[in-house]
């Protein structure tokens, strides 16, 4: 690496959403670390240009026929030319430590490829807290991880330092797909690959209207399982390396959440279907088996599976899939 090659390549994707640009812009602005070369790619919208001529040099705006994000991230990858790649969000936020503590971290760990924070949530009305997770700060594993990233993913796309040579080796982010692909990109990153917990809180997730909509909508937990399934069969050491256990586990949760959450939506026949591929991956959750019988009794079998639910005291469904967190 040159003088002039900068030490971080920071892409922005950015697609039909602007209201937040400026605030993510200048989180990056604002590191301690100056060391960085940003790279602000539009797909296929014209809402940032403007935006980005506020900032001059200190951006490089780029144009793409609009491809998706994996498409767009990949693009601003490939524009730069430092040794690390740093994602953000076009809604979310750094503080001021992030890269230079990631930095840090990672001159003293050369063999680690990817490099990810705790985070915070900023809610609409502007406050922050530390946001809900699945995997509790606490227990965020680092090393070789595949088997607990399998179970769920923990890692905030918006968080994350990736060496670029592991990003160009494993194919970066795959555009064919649409959702979670960052999910599967983790993956493949952490079979071959030491990944990092960096505990302390350097990111912040914006909560609002549009990323809300998206609270209890059923397509992520599903396109996990499709991602997932993928990586099996286009890695045939990978179920043994995690464990039969644990696909198992990672399927019949999936599935069951669907099932159950689309069997109190009223949409009986996608329940009974996923009810039935819970139930495959663990034989011995009956009530999985259950519910998907009352599917043929339509709203009255619903409405008494949850007056004998809330007699017994326990939740309608199982927690909500909360990937990235």
């Amino acid at each position: 690496m040159d003088a002039t090659t900068p030490r971080v390549t920071v892409v922005i994707a950015v697609h039909e959403r602007a209201q937040f640009l400026r605030e993510a812009i200048d989180s990056v602005l604002a590191q301690t670390c100056q060391d960085f070369e940003l790279i602000l790619v539009e797909d296929g919208s014209h809402v940032a240009e403007s935006i980005a001529k506020e900032y001059g040099v200190r951006i490089r705006y780029v144009w793409q026929e609009h491809g998706g994000v994996s498409k767009a991230r990949n693009a601003g990858a490939a524009l730069g030319s430092a040794p690390w790649i740093a994602f953000l969000d076009d809604d979310d936020l750094w503080l001021p430590k992030k890269l230079e503590i990631q930095l840090r971290v990672a001159e003293a760990a050369p063999e680690v490829a990817l490099l990810h924070t705790d985070h915070l949530f900023r809610e609409i009305d502007g406050s922050e807290r530390p946001g809900p997770r699945r995997t509790p700060s606490e227990q965020v594993p680092s090393g070789w991880v595949s088997r607990a990233l399998f179970l769920n993913n923990f890692i905030i796309t918006s968080s994350t330092l990736i060496r670029r040579e592991a990003f160009e080796a494993v194919g970066g982010f795959d555009e064919s797909i649409r959702l979670v692909e960052d999910h599967d990109l983790w993956m493949r990153i952490s079979r071959r690959f030491p990944v990092t917990f960096v505990p302390e809180r350097l990111t912040v997730y914006r909560v609002h209207g549009g990323n809300m909509s998206r609270r209890g909508d059923l397509r992520d937990a599903i396109a996990s399982v499709q991602v997932l399934h993928g990586l099996l069969a286009k890695d045939p050491a990978l179920e043994a390396a995690v464990g039969r256990d644990a696909v198992a586990e990672r399927f019949h949760r999936s599935y069951a959440y669907s099932g159950y959450t689309h069997y109190y939506r009223g949409h009986y026949a996608t329940a009974r279907k996923h009810l039935f591929a819970a139930w495959r991956w663990k034989p011995s959750d009956v009530r999985l088996i259950l519910v998907a019988g009352l599917c043929a009794l339509g709203p009255w079998g619903r409405d008494a599976a949850r007056a004998v639910r809330r007699r017994l005291g326990s939740s309608p469904t199982p927690p909500p899939e909360q990937e990235g967190a």
